[in-house]
């Protein structure tokens, strides 16, 4: 659905009145595509390496388009119902996702603390991005006008289609430059959400020296704030003092695209002695 972007509440509301009359995107002019870029999962835009052959990007990323002036909503946006419409941002890849948009109409190129630098349409790819793939994303321009009905035209330093593959999928454990303590609960995360056999791919194996503890039963849970983590613990509540523990996931295990690891990943961690 649109939306109007939140102002810094340090400024106070009251002093944002007299400047919000007088945004530059009140303006009826001709939109121009500023950008349109691939926003990494720390909310900043990716860029590309000049010297790299191939632009390659996380999957879990998503995709925002700038632009100067604002848009016409009835391409854009379902008033009545709220949302916006299907069909603006475009997505090629393999398993067929598609894009769920947000317009949002305010946003001014000089008041850039308070705003965005303009209006702009956000785009989260649905269920996601297949890893190891090449996605192509395009922007659907020919929808887009102006209020006054001015067609949209592209900026010099502007593309509306992002072509790019994906890294392969991967898994990562925690670090530490100390041994865990004994009830700590290790976490590893991938770079795409996995499939629903995934924590059945995990499996852990403890030892003390050179000797396998055995009956050391774990607990795999997906993480609540992110379905591509999972926490593993002992049941009992604590790991063997001084143990070392290796967590492995099988070469199987897959996204939820069903793109494979393609190889056995082993995570080991020590865990303190008393």
């Amino acid at each position: 659905m649109f939306r109007f972007g939140r102002p810094f509440l340090l400024l106070g509301f009251a002093a944002l009145v007299p400047m919000t009359a007088c945004v530059e995107t009140d303006k009826a002019g001709t939109p121009t595509l500023l950008a349109f870029d691939v926003v990494g999962p720390s909310g900043s835009p990716v860029t590309r390496d000049p010297d790299a052959g191939v632009f390659s990007v996380p999957p879990r990323v998503s995709f925002n388009a700038l632009f100067s002036e604002l848009l016409d909503f009835d391409p854009l946006v379902d008033v009545d119902a709220g949302v916006d419409k299907p069909g603006v941002v475009l997505i090629e890849a393999t398993g067929n996702p598609t894009a769920t948009t947000v317009y949002t109409p305010n946003g001014d190129s000089q008041f850039t603390l308070i705003y965005a630098p303009g209006p702009s349409i956000s785009a989260q790819p649905v269920p996601g991005l297949p890893a190891g793939s090449a996605v192509k994303v395009s922007l659907n321009t020919a929808i887009m006008r102006g209020k006054n009905g001015a067609p949209l035209v592209v900026g010099p330093s502007a593309a509306p289609v992002l072509t790019f593959v994906t890294d392969a999928f991967m898994v990562v454990g925690e670090e530490s430059e100390m041994p865990f303590t004994a009830d700590h609960v290790f976490k590893i995360t991938a770079n795409n959400l996995p499939a629903d056999t995934f924590a059945s791919k995990i499996s852990v194996s403890v030892s003390v020296g050179t000797v396998p503890v055995a009956g050391v039963e774990t607990e795999i849970t997906p993480d609540e704030s992110d379905p591509a983590s999972f926490s593993i613990a002992p049941k009992s509540g604590m790991w063997p003092a001084g143990a070392s523990v290796v967590v492995t996931v099988a070469q199987d295990a897959t996204d939820l695209f069903g793109v494979p690891l393609g190889q056995l990943v082993t995570l080991t961690f020590p865990v303190a002695a008393p």
